[in-house]
């Protein structure tokens, strides 16, 4: 066996290894959870199996007919670059439409400083022996309400109020109207 073969045979493992990632992330795209667990199965595996199939095949061409394939090596950068960025943006665009974690997934820390939601508790004062939660609320943080006044014509109107200024009964009159129609 010369150098040649024995190239051509590492550009085939390195191949066939990517092949193999590149199965593994299938498989972790089926099985996984939810969507942000999919999310790290798609990129990070098949990233990195798209890259060693192109490396193998980049030291094929290059030994075996004799060139650099510039192609093959802006296919490389192109991949390494933009595939990690875009699973990032899948993902924080599901987090920010609030697609739920699954179960058993840990903590959120994130939730309460991003949303401020209610049912999330700021801090727990002890208070003889009770424990009294306090919910976070953003005073800057504005919803739209919308009473019966301001509708006008079958247009909508929708005015800006604090949340602090919004009763839960008022949110959820809203609510019903909305879900009624």
């Amino acid at each position: 066996m010369n150098v040649k073969e024995i190239v051509e045979w590492i550009a085939v493992i390195l191949i066939l290894f990517g092949s193999v990632i590149s199965v593994i992330s299938a498989f972790g795209m089926i099985r996984l959870p939810d969507v942000y667990t999919r999310s790290h199965a798609a990129t990070k595996s098949a990233t990195l199996s798209v890259l060693v199939c192109l490396l193998g095949a980049f030291v094929y061409f290059w030994f075996h007919d004799g060139y650099i394939s510039i192609r093959i090596i802006l296919g490389i950068i192109f991949v390494f670059i933009t595939a990690p960025v875009s699973g990032h943006l899948v993902t924080r665009a599901a987090y920010r439409s609030r697609v739920p974690l699954a179960e058993g997934s840990g903590e959120d820390e994130l939730k309460p400083v991003l949303f401020g939601e209610s049912n999330q508790i700021d801090h727990l004062a002890f208070a003889g022996g009770k424990v009294e939660m306090q919910p976070l609320v953003d005073k800057d943080v504005h919803t739209s309400i919308l009473t019966e006044d301001e509708r006008m014509d079958g247009e909508e109107l929708q005015v800006d109020v604090p949340v602090d200024k919004v009763d839960r009964k008022s949110s959820d009159r809203l609510n019903a109207d909305e879900n009624g129609k």
